[in-house]
């Protein structure tokens, strides 16, 4: 990636982070092109409850992000097993957390993995309708690599809002930002690789024997309700669904949903711990 993006992550609260609590360990995946930024607050309330706290860094997220393209689902899922594996070694339960892409990338590494629980808040399993599929279709015989963000005027509120959740190092309102995120080229192969990770994911879920806990917005419109409700009908046991008031942002204080959401978890990790 030519966009240099990787120094606006310099901040720690985008690098991995371990929050000592008990001898149940969760490990928490963040979303896609996210940090473990996103997963802080509710590993701080699951701390706060007796449990300690492991957050991955996927590789090529946060401060490499400029590496991203070098990166593929085995980079990931790997990551996320040896962060379960290094919990295994000195804790008596380990739970692995999914947040939107993470909660793909969590399904792959739970079909490998010998897990306590399973939790999964808005994962990513395929995007949007058939339209957008159709349009995809087309996109990926015809280019090579796109500029997703060439012809969008970045400095409109609402597109700002979104870069800012997309990628929570980058401030959108820079004018150099801006530019940065309009250069940048983004291999066709790589969008496969991405939508590649939840359609699979998909087709493990039915594989899985580890208790699960699947949390779904209700206003959520990049996860959609109908998606998430598509994936909880794979599942062929084990599975608790919780669907609330919220948005996408299901694990950031901010959400109306961020207190209902950290208890559910807590009183999951109770049952099975």
């Amino acid at each position: 990636m030519s966009a240099q993006l990787g120094t606006y992550f310099s901040d720690p609260i985008h690098h991995p982070y371990h929050m000592d609590g008990g001898r149940t360990a969760v490990v928490l995946v963040h979303g896609f092109p996210g940090t473990p930024a996103e997963t802080r607050a509710v590993a701080e309330r699951l701390r706060n409850a007796g449990s300690t706290c492991l957050g991955v860094l996927l590789p090529g997220f946060g401060p490499q992000i400029d590496r991203i393209f070098e990166y593929s689902l085995e980079d990931w899922i790997d990551a996320s097993m040896r962060a379960v594996e290094k919990m295994r070694a000195d804790h008596e339960s380990v739970f692995l957390l999914g947040y939107s892409f993470g909660g793909a990338v969590a399904i792959h590494a739970a079909a490998r993995l010998q897990l306590d629980g399973l939790i999964l808040a808005a994962p990513f399993w395929r995007i949007g309708g058939p339209r957008e599929r159709l349009i995809w279709g087309v996109t990926r015989r015809i280019f090579t690599t796109l500029q997703p963000f060439r012809s969008l005027d970045l400095s409109r509120p609402e597109f700002a809002s979104g870069l800012a959740r997309m990628l929570p190092g980058v401030d959108p309102t820079q004018v150099e930002v801006r530019k940065k995120i309009k250069d940048i080229r983004v291999p066709v192969g790589f969008l496969e690789e991405v939508i590649s990770t939840g359609a699979t994911a998909m087709n493990l879920v039915p594989q899985l024997r580890t208790k699960t806990l699947l949390l779904q917005g209700r206003q959520d419109t990049v996860i959609t309700p109908a998606a998430t409700r598509e994936l909880a009908k794979a599942f062929t046991e084990n599975l608790d669904y919780f669907e609330t008031e919220a948005g996408h942002a299901l694990l950031e204080p901010s959400s109306t949903a961020f207190e209902a959401v950290c208890e559910m978890i807590i009183q999951f990790i109770s049952r099975i711990e």
